[in-house]
């Protein structure tokens, strides 16, 4: 059974074809896998007939990653020492496999965040640059063609409208 669990877990990432090995091997009716977070199975493999026998803990460097679920075979009250023995033995492969599981979950949400994140970044930037550079600039340009057109004949006003010009130019250059 161990040599079977490990050759699993490093060809395959699967944890219910590891379970479903380690059940068929036992000849167990049933196995499941329980993070430490969750109520129910979050992996299993067989058929549950009715609540779990039994419940071994699984450990990862001292921390508790969750359990194994064993069903029992019919007429047996309890889990056989035998097969506890093998399944202790086997907990801590499964414990690491667990806890890798969790964290290439958290490393999934972490990217999602990540991804979330630039885009509302995007939408911000978009947003402040539509609000606030894009009428400076559209001012400008309005006040640039009306000061085109009084250079002929009123260079005054044209004059403090280039003036008003290069202020707001200066100030969308100081904002981006």
């Amino acid at each position: 059974t161990v040599a079977r669990v490990g050759r699993e877990l490093r060809h395959d990432d699967d944890l219910a074809a590891v379970l479903e090995g380690i059940r068929s091997t036992l000849q167990l009716p049933w196995l499941g896998v329980r993070q430490k977070a969750s109520t129910g199975p979050v992996v299993e493999a067989g058929v549950p007939d009715g609540p779990p026998g039994a419940e071994l803990p699984l450990t990862y460097r001292g921390a508790d990653q969750g359990a194994l679920l064993v069903g029992l075979r019919r007429g047996e009250s309890r889990l056989h020492d035998t097969d506890r023995r093998a399944l202790d033995v086997i907990a801590t492969p499964l414990a690491l496999a667990l806890h890798a599981t969790a964290l290439s979950e958290e490393v999934r949400a972490a990217r999602a965040a990540a991804v979330e994140s630039a885009a509302a970044e995007q939408v911000r930037l978009q947003r402040e640059l539509h609000d606030g550079l894009g009428p400076t600039l559209t001012s400008v340009a309005f006040r640039a063609d009306a000061a085109s057109n009084l250079v002929g004949t009123d260079t005054e006003r044209a004059g403090h409208l280039l003036d008003e010009i290069r202020t707001d130019l200066r100030a969308a250059i100081e904002s981006v």
